[in-house]
């Protein structure tokens, strides 16, 4: 780790630019199935995280006089909105929140499907650990691992086959991504998002973005999320019929308790009613993304990693007068400005050329 913050601390500011704009592109490309979609949502992710003071000048954009929104828009409101709130719209006007279990045969594996699970769960575990130290690729593991066991699953006719690779990768792939967070600090999967929000909550930094990690913040998270996987394990166990009972009860009785959970926890962080307007605000914005599947990904990692763009960029054009040439002679930040634009471009061709062919076979 040490080795790769010191690479991290030698990259000059075009071609850290470069490589925040490739991972960016990376989220649009593997969080949906329209990059047209992906980039909307990244682009209104950048449009928000230009609200606020200047990071160079200082002087207030965007902010029409509240002072609130001078340090650019709170991220909580943000997180809660989106990812929370959002859903919470989403299911009240199906007037449900999860589907009700009729009936549970059993809550654990007998043994002869823990054999059958075994190679399948230890191929994704390793599919996911690998995939999502990618920033922003954490999601393709799970699908990744989910290929080789298909044809498996299909022989056998076990869907415990597939489920398990499946579940395997999405557990590693959240070790895995922890990785690009706590070195980097940016944040690969929607619980890293969750986690990078806590940290600016406290005033912590995982990372100084591209630069030397905070030792001590890395040694408490790590040695936080074992000390939490350990209880998660208990509690699961000895939750396990409660949390049946719970999947049966009817969304009309959940949504509004959680509804009222999410908009005190709002108001009770700063007292103010500013924050509880924006999380409605944000809950209907994702409410209309959830209605036209955009997704959510490119819309954070933009929102994250808007400012640290908008700065190197900033700087690399004042380092060569406002010329924009410089990051064509930037060897580094040339490569991969051309293999963001070239996945973009070929998984856009790759999308228009399947809708044609569903078009001309419907």
């Amino acid at each position: 780790m040490p080795v790769v913050a010191q690479w991290n601390i030698d990259l000059e500011t075009a071609d850290l630019f470069a490589a925040l704009v490739c991972i960016l592109c990376v989220a649009i490309v593997v969080s949906g199935k329209s990059v047209g979609k992906g980039l909307i949502s990244a682009l209104l992710g950048l449009l928000l995280c230009t609200i606020g003071s200047d990071p160079i000048s200082t002087y207030s954009r965007w902010t029409y006089g509240v002072e609130r929104l001078f340090n650019g828009v709170p991220p909580l409101p943000l997180i809660l909105g989106v990812m929370v709130l959002s859903d919470i719209l989403t299911s009240l006007e199906r007037f449900v929140l999860f589907e009700k279990t009729k009936h549970i045969a059993a809550f654990l594996p007998n043994w002869g499907q823990l054999k059958m699970m075994l190679l399948p769960m230890v191929t994704g575990s390793i599919i996911g650990l690998l995939i999502s130290v990618i920033p922003a690729a954490a999601r393709a593991a799970a699908f990744i691992s989910c290929y080789d066991t298909k044809r498996a699953a299909r022989r056998k006719k076990n869907p415990f086959v597939l489920a398990a690779a499946s579940q395997a990768a999405q557990a590693s792939s959240s070790v895995g991504s922890m990785f690009s967070l706590l070195l980097f600090g940016i944040p690969g999967t929607r619980l890293g998002v969750i986690l990078f929000m806590t940290f600016l909550l406290h005033g912590l930094s995982p990372a100084s973005f591209f630069g030397q990690p905070n030792i001590e913040v890395i040694d408490s998270v790590l040695g936080g999320a074992f000390v939490t996987g350990m209880l998660l394990i208990g509690l699961g166990f000895c939750g396990m019929h409660f949390f049946a009972v719970c999947s049966r009860l009817d969304g009309r009785i959940l949504l509004p308790i959680l509804f009222v959970i999410t908009i005190a926890g709002v108001y009770l962080i700063h007292q103010s009613f500013f924050d509880v307007y924006l999380t409605i605000l944000f809950g209907i914005i994702g409410y209309i993304r959830n209605r036209y599947r955009y997704p959510l990904l490119p819309f954070l990692l933009a929102f994250i990693l808007g400012p640290i763009i908008e700065v190197n960029l900033r700087h690399t054009l004042a380092f060569s007068a406002g010329d924009f040439s410089i990051l064509l002679t930037n060897p580094l930040a040339l490569i991969l400005l051309i293999t963001a634009i070239l996945l973009l471009l070929m998984t856009f061709l790759k999308q228009w050329s399947y809708t044609r062919y569903i078009k001309k076979n419907m």
